[in-house]
């Protein structure tokens, strides 16, 4: 019989033993597993990078043992948006991963058509509460993108079911998405259904009601939407109000300064969030009646209520509205001084000259920009201002003031917009080319094709395509043999895709936009693999950043799971100090803030070209999201939400989210800093 005494020891021993074995067989175990997975997923992530659907690789991505792969398998798919991916991802709905199958109706739902309706159909209308899934409430979604009248008939027959049982506590989770993605459907919308639940207890499912009433308009919703406007729920308020304009009043027969009256009220909503969109609500009903109103919030304490108030007062008349606006234009934050002198501009017109041309001297440049955008809105009697605009020393300035004389299209546009096709700024000599896109009987040749080769030696996507549009528009059959002489291939998915828009005899010799000629090779996508998508799968690596903004710090959480390219980029240029000293270019108050663009202007470009990675992420309040111009452009620019934002949902790329820092988030305005950005 062993002692107590030898025994222990022992224990030790075999502990440390044990111990020890699973420190080297554990992690190479896992090491293994992982680069089992590492190649099929790189092959993925690289077809869905190029945007090809590669066939044979997806129908083995889709039986792969691994459900990381199957999953990330489901997800390109459907951003390739290749409808012949559709019997695979039917095949999808019956995996055993239920993140799986999610990803595959989520990606049905992208691809659109009808094919797979049928079976989508199905899933939405699941009767039993208890049984419902996350798979069931993404075929709701996936039926109302597929949208039309089939897609309506999904969403009715979903509503339908649970509408008896409006009155209860909470809806089943496929009603309440029926009820956020209605407004997708449009014409079909189900608008009496919605003003059915649009007023029970349960919060959630009321707030989509409201959200999808407002985004449609709807006029039935009319007498729903002004009730809600005395909602506990903030959020609601905030929804409904902004839906309550000038058209909803003539469209639903209400006599204007009823509704007016009621939004009116709401502009001193306890929540900062309620009164920025009253604000907006009140600037279409426009006159004076409601000066005095919008003139007391620009002194609000909270800041971007300031200046929506002054955004507001832009779209009344009237002397009070001049005073409220001269009053903010020097003095408080930038932002509220910017915004001041464009709605002078609208509201007094010519009598704002003086105060506008007093800014052409400032010594900052984005101040003198916005002069002359307030120039631009004078129009005609701006030209002389405008013109000494064009000698400003900052070609952020000198592009806004050609372009507003360019607009006044004039006797000399021709010359001007001519003379400026050789700048050295590619913004001021795409701003000359877009003239010609507008006039392509004036078009000069010779000058726009020796302007698009600048853009090709420059890599300048921008001047590219926009030269393509404006020859694209000439009569002169010999521009496209000109060009091919010069450029018989081309590269570049954006270029050959402007061509099959623009220039069709260009683009039948380019080729098609996709494939996409990525520039990375395997290697690096199994290295993005390695490095982020793995780690996250497997919940060891949660990448963090820290925004410190001039308000204060917004730390955000990244997604490399779902938006892998994307986050690799964004840390890639975290690294290089890209975003460092930015500021934020665009800020729509109770919207979004957005950043990213070294200009400062919102124009600039860092030569990347992002594809989309849109997934089943929502974007709710502090959403990190990628801003483009169209699909898959995104670069270097990026945006976070200030409040819900569902239509934004699977169209824009979603790679983080805010963890804290919301008090700052909500206090930054138009032209604050970021200081840095560190992990």
């Amino acid at each position: 019989m062993t002692s107590a005494r030898s025994w222990f020891p022992f224990q030790i021993r075999f502990v440390y033993s044990v111990t020890l074995l699973l420190a080297l067989v554990g992690p190479r175990a896992m090491v293994g597993q992982d680069e089992a997975i590492v190649e099929p997923l790189a092959a993925v992530l690289a077809a869905e990078d190029a945007r090809r659907l590669d066939v044979p690789l997806f129908q083995s991505a889709v039986r792969d043992p691994s459900a990381v792969v199957r999953r990330h398998a489901a997800l390109a798919m459907g951003r390739i948006g290749d409808r012949r991916a559709a019997p695979l991802l039917l095949e999808l709905l019956t995996d055993p991963d239920s993140a799986v199958r999610k990803d595959a109706v989520f990606a049905i739902g992208i691809l659109g058509g009808t094919t797979a309706l049928d079976r989508v159909r199905e899933l939405a209308l699941i009767t039993q509460p208890g049984a419902i899934t996350g798979v069931h409430v993404e075929a709701v979604t996936a039926a109302a993108r597929i949208g039309g009248e089939d897609g309506a008939r999904v969403l009715s027959e979903v509503l339908n079911r649970w509408v008896g049982q409006a009155t209860a506590e909470r809806v089943p989770a496929t009603a309440e998405r029926a009820l956020a993605e209605a407004w997708r459907l449009g014409d079909h919308a189900p608008a009496a259904l919605l003003t059915q639940f649009a007023e029970i207890r349960d919060t959630e499912a009321r707030r989509w009601a409201i959200y999808s009433l407002a985004r449609l308009g709807a006029k039935t919703g009319a007498t729903v939407l002004i009730r809600a406007t005395d909602d506990a729920d903030a959020l609601i308020r905030s929804l409904a109000v902004q839906a309550l304009n000038a058209s909803l009043a003539d469209s639903a027969g209400i006599p204007r300064n009823a509704l007016a009256t009621r939004v009116e009220r709401l502009v001193a909503d306890p929540d900062p969030h309620v009164r920025i969109n009253a604000l907006r609500a009140l600037a279409t009903f426009g006159g004076d009646e409601y000066v005095t109103t919008a003139a007391d919030r620009a002194a609000d304490e909270d800041p971007n209520v300031r200046v929506q108030a002054l955004i507001t007062l832009g779209d009344m008349d009237g002397t009070v509205a001049a005073e409220a606006l001269r009053e903010r234009l020097d003095g408080g934050i930038f932002a509220t001084r910017y915004h001041a002198l464009q709605s002078l501009a609208r509201v007094v017109g010519a009598g704002a000259m003086e105060d506008i041309t007093a800014r052409l001297v400032d010594p900052d440049w984005r101040m003198r920009r916005g002069a002359v955008l307030g120039l631009g809105i004078l129009g005609e009697p701006a030209r002389h201002g405008l013109r000494d605009a064009l000698s400003d020393p900052d070609p952020r300035v000198e592009a806004e003031a050609l372009g507003a004389l360019l607009e006044l299209d004039g006797e000399h546009a021709r010359d001007l917009a001519t003379h400026y096709l050789d700048h050295v700024d590619p913004v001021v000599r795409s701003t000359a080319i877009g003239y010609f896109a507008g006039h392509p009987e004036h078009a000069p040749v010779d000058a726009l094709v020796e302007t698009f080769a600048r853009g090709v030696r420059e890599h300048d996507m921008r001047v590219q395509r926009a030269a393509l549009q404006a020859l694209g528009g000439v009569t002169d059959r010999s521009v496209a043999s000109r060009l091919l002489a010069r450029f018989p291939s081309h590269s570049n998915h954006q270029v050959r895709e402007a061509a099959q828009t623009f220039f069709p005899v260009l683009a039948e010799q380019w080729g098609p936009a996709r494939p996409v000629e990525t520039g990375r090779s395997i290697a690096d996508y199994r290295d993005i693999v390695r490095e982020v998508v793995l780690p996250a799968e497997r919940g060891t690596y949660r990448p963090v950043v820290t925004l410190e903004t001039d308000r204060g710090a917004v730390i955000l959480e990244l997604f490399p799971a779902t938006a892998p390219l994307t986050v690799w980029t964004f840390l890639e240029f975290v690294d290089r100090r890209f975003f460092d000293g930015n500021t934020w270019h665009r800020v729509v108050p109770n919207f979004v803030v957005q950043d990213g663009d070294r200009r400062g202007e919102g124009r600039g470009s860092a030569g990347i070209v992002l594809r989309d990675e849109v997934s089943r992420i929502p974007y709710d309040r502090g959403t990190l999201g990628l801003a483009r111009s169209g699909p898959d452009t995104g670069g270097t620019q990026f945006f976070i939400t200030l409040s819900p934002q569902p239509h934004l949902n699977g169209s824009y790329t979603v790679f983080g989210q805010v963890r804290s820092g919301y008090e700052a988030l909500d206090r930054i305005t138009f032209g604050d800093r970021i200081r840095r950005i560190r992990k």
